[in-house]
């Protein structure tokens, strides 16, 4: 089940995809950026957090008497050292979950109704076939490492190439992704 939780991930596998694997333009550094324009979090984040991005992310809302009961015992029993804002830093230790939500503790937030249902209706270029499968990202350039479209298997079993002449946006979840990468 889908918890709408929201992390960034931890800063140490960013900084570890530009160092040992070349992957220039994602150390935490560089994808922290992005992450602070997608997020709105209340005032009693850290600094670090973005404040006007579409994604309202919030605490537990009411508060739990167990969440806070469990987090001691974990301080106690587990040496886990209590973390205030696991997004703004080390992931390491116990902190309450930040969800995806509209900041009341009511409705949930996920990334179609929030990024993609907003730019169906302003974007005349901009478009979504569902019950599709990606295949492949095109390449093309004397590296081969220019995306230039992408290969789809519709649901009748026809295959579509799709060409850009801008950008590939690649967003086939967190298995297929890094699949067709």
């Amino acid at each position: 089940i889908n918890y709408n939780l929201w992390v960034h991930g931890a800063p140490q596998d960013f900084d570890r995809w530009e160092t040992q694997y070349g992957c220039t333009g994602w150390s935490y550094k560089d994808v922290l950026p992005h992450f602070q324009c997608l997020e709105r979090v209340s005032p009693d984040y850290s600094e670090a957090r973005g404040k006007e991005g579409p994604i309202a992310v919030a605490k537990l809302f009411p508060a739990l008497e167990e969440v806070e009961d469990f987090m001691k015992a974990c301080e106690e029993n587990a040496d886990a050292q209590r973390v205030a804002d696991y997004n703004a830093g080390s992931l390491a230790g116990v902190s309450p979950v930040q969800l995806c939500t509209d900041g009341t503790g009511g409705g949930r937030q996920d990334c179609f109704s929030t990024l993609v249902e907003p730019l169906l209706r302003s974007c005349p270029n901009f478009h979504v076939i569902s019950e599709t499968f990606c295949r492949r990202v095109l390449l093309e350039g004397s590296d081969g490492l220019k995306a230039t479209g992408v290969e789809l298997e519709l649901r009748s079993g026809k295959i579509l190439q799709v060409q850009c002449d801008k950008e590939v946006i690649l967003s086939a979840g967190a298995l297929l992704s890094p699949q067709l990468l």
